[in-house]
């Protein structure tokens, strides 16, 4: 499972290397900025995790779990 994630993991780093060489090429600075940002922060494996639920419904407990 793990290799799995990492070979699409450098996949997508490889997709994303390729748009934004054709961002640049076609002069749109911000879409390049932007997914060089996202290519950073897959190759940081930075990742934000969201919990939302109803009340009373154990969010808490599954964060205390981890």
């Amino acid at each position: 499972m793990l290799d799995q994630f990492v070979t699409r993991k450098n996949t997508l780093i490889r997709v994303l290397e390729q748009a934004v060489a054709f961002s640049r090429q076609k002069g749109n600075t911000l879409a390049a900025s932007l997914l060089m940002e996202s290519r950073e922060r897959l190759i940081q494996e930075t990742f934000t995790l969201v919990i939302l639920g109803e009340f009373k419904r154990g969010k808490s407990t599954f964060i205390n779990a981890l």
